[in-house]
């Protein structure tokens, strides 16, 4: 799988500093007043889509492994079941 280029903090804080900037004029680091509001904003959207990209990833493994988890317990005791079954029916015979 790819890495991603930056870390998820790092976007998060990135995002912050972008918001700031674009709310109060406030850019402590001097790195986004060189840029025009058409490429922050553009900047401001992407990050917000990794970062929901990454939400949206996570969600999903968790729900993968909610039913893996559940898929092995049906697994469990349906095997149980049968040798439940296989004992009635070798009683009955």
């Amino acid at each position: 799988m790819r890495r991603p280029m930056q870390e998820h903090d790092a976007l998060e804080r990135e995002l912050k500093e972008l918001v700031l900037f674009e709310e109060r004029g406030v850019d402590p680091t001097g790195k986004w007043s060189k840029m025009d509001k058409k490429s922050i904003k553009a900047r401001v959207r992407m990050i917000k889509n990794r970062l929901a990209a990454k939400r949206s990833r996570e969600h999903a493994r968790t729900y993968v492994q909610e039913l893996e988890g559940t898929l092995e317990a049906l697994q469990t005791k349906n095997e149980a079941l049968a040798r439940r079954l296989a004992a009635v029916e070798a009683e009955n015979d």
